[in-house]
């Protein structure tokens, strides 16, 4: 895919500038299976297997930096910001009653790729210990998993952290940018 629109975050604030890879490959298989109805029972199991790299030199954004240059010329390789490698998902449904259903769900994510160029102390300061445990500085946010039960509509969540909570603060910590991956090629 040729010139790959993505965004890049200033200086680690919520504040993003559209900039263009030269390109980018994303290839996986997805896999599902339905039970939709059987007895009382109904299920879903599904996996998806992604891998997604871009390629170097930038387009567009605000650049920023003494590596500009080369960030404009390099044609390095490095992980897509979306590039979580391995997602599980399962949820098993037991009807009570017409008007009752007990569900047990789960689901895991093995991880997005993350960069920050400070400490360990650093972004313990920045973003807190709670956050900094759930990713691994430099590489990927670690794997999340999460466990939910729901009974007659309330959910009840028995996760350490859950995945969306764990994606959004790895991809807040530590949002892979185009001048991040240049510097780690």
């Amino acid at each position: 895919m040729s010139n790959f629109a993505d965004d890049d975050v200033l200086l680690n604030t919520g504040i993003s500038f559209p900039i263009a890879f030269h390109d980018a490959r994303i290839r996986g298989s997805e896999v599902k299976m339905d039970l939709p109805a059987w007895r009382a029972f109904s299920a879903s199991v599904s996996y998806s297997h992604m891998v997604g790299t871009g390629s170097l030199p930038i387009s567009g954004g605000l650049l920023l930096g003494d590596d500009v240059s080369s960030q404009l010329s390099s044609t390095d390789r490095f992980p897509i910001s979306q590039d979580q490698r391995h997602t599980a998902r399962a949820r098993v449904t037991y009807d009570v009653s017409t008007r009752a259903s007990l569900s047990l769900a789960g689901s895991y994510g093995s991880g997005l790729p993350v960069e920050f160029d400070g400490d360990v102390q650093q972004a313990i300061a920045q973003y807190g210990p709670r956050i900094v445990e759930r990713v691994d500085l430099g590489h990927r946010a670690r794997p999340a998993a999460q466990l939910c039960r729901s009974t007659a509509g309330r959910i009840l969540d028995f996760s350490r952290a859950g995945q969306s909570e764990c994606c959004l603060s790895s991809a807040s910590v530590a949002r892979r940018s185009p001048q991040a991956a240049a510097k780690s090629q």
